[in-house]
């Protein structure tokens, strides 16, 4: 291998190869470097941009890629809210329709019952009328036997 030597400060010999001298100066005259025409400043710009704007779309994609565990998480815990939600309302609903039943129930018992005391009190009357002594007045109603016994004071007849 030949050995490269250094003229006239035009670089540094570090161990096998020559390294270049920084400088502040550039590296043409000014007029010189204006005569030189290059596209790939512009490209290198263009490039610059479109890298800017992958590392903003990468930087976006890794922040919604760790909402999109959170919003998962919450999703599947508002799934069983709803679960939850969906058996108690069933449960209530089914409560409702019982206790309506149990209500219809009781207000067909409550006719029926008035129409009772409606008759009886009518027998009573009737037996009232018919006669001014004692009497017992002994009504049915399921299999239930009622004796009510009345004694009407005797006026003057």
């Amino acid at each position: 291998m030949a050995r490269i030597i250094p003229r006239n400060g035009v670089g540094n010999m570090t161990e096998s190869f020559l390294a270049p001298i920084r400088t502040t100066q550039p590296p043409a005259p000014g007029p010189l470097l204006g005569m030189i025409f290059c596209s790939c400043n512009e490209d290198m710009e263009e490039n610059s941009e479109v890298i800017l704007k992958y590392q903003k779309l990468a930087l976006e994609y890794s922040k919604l890629k760790a909402q999109t565990s959170v919003l998962k998480t919450a999703i599947s815990e508002e799934q069983g809210v709803v679960h939850e939600l969906q058996d108690t309302l069933k449960k209530n609903d089914q409560l409702i329709r019982k206790l309506e039943q149990e209500v219809e129930c009781l207000n067909f018992r409550n006719v029926q019952l008035a129409k009772r005391v409606s008759v009886l009190q009518n027998e009573l009357e009737a037996a009232d009328t018919s006669s001014r002594h004692s009497k017992v007045v002994t009504a049915s109603n399921q299999g239930f036997r009622w004796s009510v016994e009345v004694e009407v004071p005797a006026g003057p007849s």
